[in-house]
């Protein structure tokens, strides 16, 4: 159940597990639209508990753009949820922001799972998941966790498959280096990191990245740039490759030389 009201602001409380920090620059900016045109949407809290007070569910930059107009009171939805709700309801929010990059959707999207599955259980792939649909949702026909978060957060299947791969196969150095850059709202580098540059060379890359070079110099470095069929071998070894000095790499290309020549002097023996 929810319902409409119109509440103090000085009585919302953060809840103490917010993933997202406020930014005054975007409080600022939606002060300026609310003084113009009004609170589109209202805020969402839970409560009241404790002495008539509200903890914030989802709207800490509408909440902080009225306090920054001086404004004591705020139209908000009150609604019954858990803190385990409360979090979701919260993610599901943010992660269809605009502002969010892909690397910060996919963070929030595996940080909505981790919450959903503390509150209703491990959710398991493929085969009979009636158990836990029973716990879920009281909808028929429901499909499976991901169909079920494709409607809760709002997103694509597609779209949720993705940023669970970015999020569980991206090392957490690398995601803190490519934070903030350009590359970080790239879904296909993303992936590319995710999918072909093995853990050992992740770190290699969140170095590079850290010491200036650009972030597609370091997944070419470590192997990112190859196709996703061609293999983790085939990363490993141009990784490899690219640590050697002058003299190794000539080296190694004598050798690569001579090996391919055997190669094909054995395939004219075996053809004559």
């Amino acid at each position: 159940m929810a319902e409409f009201r119109e509440i103090e602001t000085g009585l919302v409380d953060a809840a103490p597990e917010r993933l997202r920090a406020v930014s005054e620059d975007i409080a600022e900016a939606l002060a300026s639209s609310i003084a113009q045109r009004g609170l589109i949407n209202p805020i969402t809290v839970r409560g009241p508990g404790a002495e008539g007070r509200y903890v914030l569910v989802c709207g800490a930059h509408r909440l902080r753009a009225h306090r920054l107009l001086g404004r004591e009171t705020i139209p908000a939805m009150v609604v019954e949820a858990d803190g385990f709700d409360a979090i979701l309801m919260e993610i599901a929010e943010n992660a269809v922001r605009n502002e969010l990059s892909k690397l910060d959707r996919a963070m929030h999207i595996v940080r909505w799972r981790e919450v959903f599955e503390q509150k209703y259980g491990p959710v398991k792939r493929g085969g009979d998941q009636s158990a836990n649909i029973a716990l879920w949702s009281e909808a028929s026909g429901f499909a499976g966790w991901t169909v079920y978060a494709q409607e809760k957060i709002g997103l694509s299947k597609r779209s949720i498959m993705y940023a669970q791969e970015i999020a569980l196969k991206i090392r957490p150095e690398l995601r803190a280096a490519l934070s903030g850059t350009p590359e970080a709202d790239n879904q296909r580098i993303l992936l590319r990191f995710a999918d072909n540059v093995p853990e050992e060379f992740q770190l290699r890359a969140a170095e590079m990245i850290r010491s200036g070079a650009p972030v597609r110099e370091a997944l070419r470095a470590t192997g990112g740039d190859v196709e996703k069929n061609g293999g983790a071998r085939a990363a490993k070894a141009i990784a490899a490759f690219s640590r050697l000095n002058r003299a190794e790499r000539a080296e190694f290309a004598s050798i690569l030389r001579r090996a391919l020549h055997a190669a094909l002097a054995d395939a004219e023996a075996r053809d004559a």
